[in-house]
């Protein structure tokens, strides 16, 4: 497929803020709200601040390695208990990622606005039995609540709630957010052969669904808690969140890295152009997302969907005949035909607004400024998704080498 023109790199900053939930949670926050996501007139300043809070979380995380082990230590043993029920977990690949790292939490502030990141310490778990829900709430939550760590309350969107059927109260609307169990259940339940099981009433709002790209998980966050000796919670550590990932099992896990490093990487960049902060009235703004969408429909109906239900029959059945993965030619000159498309719609958008602002020179400046930072994004997206192409042919996520297979 053809690339973009090179076109020179410049530091992205965001123009607005997209809040993750969490972000002005309560007063447990013991980190800064920013009012707007790190920016500055010049990259040094920008550099300089990224690099103080980096130096700042690496500090941070070498606090937390004894902690991240007492984590591993106790999903080692639960798992060990309940291998009966088809769980398992892998020490040697979770360890060495049990703390986000520090360039990460830099990412996660810029993204959310937020100095507070709670949830640095990560693991996987594997349930190859995901889908009956009373080994989850029964076996796994049970035995990690005798070990003192228990669902963390943190902040929902209200459009999110209301989507699983939750009713907002007043209270609700002022606050903006609904304070639930941080469990999300993104599985895909309407197989006739999935064991129905209703959920306490307590997490009746946790279940959601899986990904447009055919992803499916189980997402909680735990804090660690003390207890009387009546058994009553006394003391909650809301600062210290501890994230658990829940996958069907190791290969699906192997499609999950791959197609996020390959595929979700650049397609999620999609969001981020300039040129969706601006008119969306506008017929330009409008097809350069009609044309977005339809390079997600296409990796993600031709791939990604293929690579996690290849690798979940794998870890659930052992199954070893799997949907062909391949993208043919009329598939890549469709993709060819959206990013020249994508190039010329954003090409005309600029062009008209700079003609429209000429007069004005602080507003032309920053015109011209997000022109360049779209083009130069879009053309990363380009080249991103044109190797994962390549690399998804003959591709099987039992390669540990992370290469795809030769015929």
């Amino acid at each position: 497929m053809n690339i973009l023109p090179l076109n020179s790199l410049k530091l992205f900053s965001r123009s607005s803020v997209n809040n993750n939930k969490g972000a002005e949670y309560n007063s447990t926050n013991t980190g800064l709200k920013m009012s707007k996501p790190l920016s500055a007139d010049t990259v040094s300043f920008k550099a300089r601040m990224v690099e103080l809070i980096e130096a700042a979380a690496d500090k941070t995380n070498k606090e937390l390695r004894g902690v991240s082990t007492k984590y591993m230590e106790v999903l080692e043993v639960i798992a060990g208990l309940l291998k009966d029920f088809g769980v398992s977990f892998d020490r040697s690949y979770c360890e060495p990622y049990a703390i986000k790292t520090a360039s990460s939490v830099v990412s996660k502030i810029i993204r959310s606005g937020s100095f507070h990141v709670p949830d640095r310490i990560r693991a996987t778990v594997y349930s190859k039995n995901i889908y009956d829900l009373s080994i989850l709430i029964e076996k796994i939550l049970m035995e990690l609540d005798k070990r003192n760590y228990v669902l963390a309350e943190n902040p929902m969107h209200l459009k999110e709630a209301v989507l699983r059927g939750y009713r907002p109260t007043s209270e609700d609307y002022e606050r903006g957010y609904v304070l639930m169990p941080d469990l999300d259940i993104r599985l895909d339940m309407r197989n006739e052969d999935i064991k129905p099981y209703i959920l306490p009433e307590e997490l009746k709002y946790s279940m959601g669904e899986k990904q447009p790209s055919g992803y499916e998980d189980i997402q909680l966050r735990l804090v660690k808690v003390s207890r009387d000796e009546n058994g009553k919670i006394i003391k909650v550590n809301q600062n210290r969140q501890y994230e658990l990932l829940i996958l069907v099992g190791k290969n699906y896990s192997n499609a999950k890295k791959d197609e996020s490093a390959h595929i979700y990487n650049y397609t999620r960049q999609f969001k981020e152009l300039h040129i969706f902060q601006k008119d969306k009235s506008d017929k330009e703004v409008a097809k350069v997302k009609d044309l977005a969408d339809k390079i997600k429909d296409i990796f993600s109906t031709e791939i990604s969907q293929k690579v996690y239900g290849n690798a979940k029959s794998r870890d659930r059945f052992g199954t070893s005949e799997l949907i062909p993965i391949n993208l043919g030619k009329e598939n890549e000159d469709a993709l060819t035909a959206c990013y020249d498309a994508l190039e010329e719609s954003i090409r005309n958008y600029y062009e008209n607004l700079i003609e429209l602002r000429a007069k004005n020179k602080k507003k032309l400046k920053q015109i011209v400024k997000d022109y360049q930072e779209d083009m130069t994004r879009l053309k990363n997206i380009r080249i991103g998704l044109t190797n994962a192409v390549d690399f998804y042919k003959n591709y099987s996520s039992e390669v540990q080498s992370k290469k795809p297979k030769k015929s």
